[in-house]
């Protein structure tokens, strides 16, 4: 939004707005400019009488607004990819005439800048293997009730634009799921704190996190094992082995803090598994 007010003693005429839209963070396609006139060529926005008629003859203390919007690219995958740091700037010029106090005509002139730091885009991703990954896992699929079988999870930190610190990742095992202490690579840093009742809090301490990660450079990636040992009160289910899986960072350009959350639990399902079969996920009683 851009509010303008006439705060001279006298009339201003032929008044123009012009708001430049720079930066390598902007997507120009979606520059939407209500009445004014987007020349994609330059990167403006003009308001003037021939789209304005408010601009033609501003009275003293006569004001207004004028709106645009607009996005900016994604930050993963094509050009967005390759910003560091990514700012749009907007500048804004307001000019016009007024006539003097000896009767001659002036112009009038104004500026505003407004600079947008854009956040990082980070993400977490998350699977389940069994047949596959750096452990060899063991148990019946589909699992049986009071019979343990192992499963390998899989968390991928991806970060775009700016450097990210204090970055972690927290989640939780229900009580039914047990922790092996087992995890590759053995560089990255995970702690478990057990629950008397069983199960217990999870915590990945990434550190910091480089832009390009998981888009120019590979994903930050740690493996780790569990096992499920179901209840008859399961049979049927597809059991959760991984609670709240969510991200947390400081991105470090906009000072901002970034959060990035699983959308459902991991579970029994092995979505991502060669040879998997609708089925295999639910607790069985079978013999």
């Amino acid at each position: 939004d851009i509010d303008w007010v006439n705060n001279l003693a006298g009339e201003i005429t032929d008044g123009e707005i012009v708001a430049n839209i720079v930066g390598g963070g902007l997507d120009p396609t979606t520059v939407s400019s209500g009445k004014g006139f987007y020349n994609s060529r330059v990167g403006n926005i003009l308001w003037s009488k021939v789209n304005d008629d408010r601009l033609g003859v501003i009275a003293p203390g006569s004001s207004g607004r004028n709106s645009f919007s607009f996005s900016s690219v994604s930050l993963v995958g094509g050009i967005g990819a390759e910003l560091r740091e990514p700012v749009i700037t907007l500048e804004v010029e307001f000019r016009g005439k007024r006539i003097s106090d000896s009767g001659n005509t002036e112009p009038v002139f104004s500026t505003a800048t407004q600079k947008i730091k854009l956040n990082s885009d980070a993400q977490l991703t998350g699977e389940v293997l069994q047949r596959t990954g750096p452990f060899q896992n063991r148990g019946p699929l589909p699992p049986k009730v009071d019979q343990e079988t192992t499963y390998t999870i899989v968390w991928s930190v991806l970060n775009s634009s700016n450097n990210l610190e204090g970055a972690k990742v927290t989640a939780s095992l229900p009580s039914y799921v047990k922790w092996l202490d087992v995890q590759q690579p053995t560089s990255e840093t995970i702690s478990f704190q057990p629950s008397l009742s069983g199960g217990g809090d999870l915590i990945w301490d990434l550190g910091a996190v480089a832009p390009g990660v998981g888009t120019i450079s590979s994903a930050r990636r740690v493996s780790f094992q569990v096992s499920l040992t179901p209840s008859l009160s399961q049979v049927g289910e597809a059991p959760a082995l991984v609670l709240d899986s969510t991200f947390s960072g400081l991105d470090t350009f906009t000072r901002q803090a970034l959060t990035a959350k699983l959308k459902r639990a991991l579970n029994t399902t092995l979505t991502n598994e060669p040879g998997f079969q609708i089925g295999q996920e639910r607790v069985t009683n079978q013999i």
